[in-house]
């Protein structure tokens, strides 16, 4: 399978709203789009706009491979 992102609402998990926060995911996608790729993601958390917030970037994990 695809690398795929799927990140969730900490302050519902903290907030004990398992069900909520995996009905409501901050984001949901496959990294690239490459369906076929399955060489992971490389993920983190950073402030890359300057709003203050976190914001998280991904990329491509090393050593893809194909299925």
């Amino acid at each position: 399978m695809s690398p795929r992102v799927l990140a969730l609402s900490g302050a519902l998990a903290s907030a004990g709203n398992a069900v909520g926060a995996q009905a409501e995911p901050v984001a949901n996608f496959f990294v690239g789009g490459d369906l076929d790729d399955c060489g992971g993601a490389r993920m983190g958390v950073t402030n890359r706009d300057g709003d203050e917030k976190a914001d998280l970037v991904v990329r491509m994990g090393p050593g893809g491979r194909r299925r």
